[in-house]
């Protein structure tokens, strides 16, 4: 089971300890391994978010557009609960 290095202790061995803290979640890369997602409750989609889900939050967010090509400094997405929808 890998664990965190104890501040104070773990001399010699505390790159070690937290790579090996580190590769239970991630990827020799760097990249985060989809079972995280997964096995935290989360769901991973396409960059679109399409693909197949329950999710009501997720389901909202299907089809609504949004401009990446040219986004702003703290652009937003807010969720109007009058029109039930979310907005830029």
């Amino acid at each position: 089971m890998a664990q965190l290095p104890t501040p104070g202790q773990d001399n010699g061995v505390w790159g070690s300890m937290l790579n090996a803290f580190l590769l239970v979640s991630h990827n020799a890369d760097g990249t985060l391994q989809s079972s995280a997602i997964t096995n935290a409750g989360g769901i991973q989609l396409g960059g679109d978010l399409g693909g197949t889900t329950t999710d009501p939050i997720i389901t909202k967010l299907q089809g609504t557009t949004v401009n990446a090509a040219s986004p702003v400094n703290n652009q937003v997405l807010l969720y109007n609960s009058t029109s039930n929808a979310w907005v830029q």
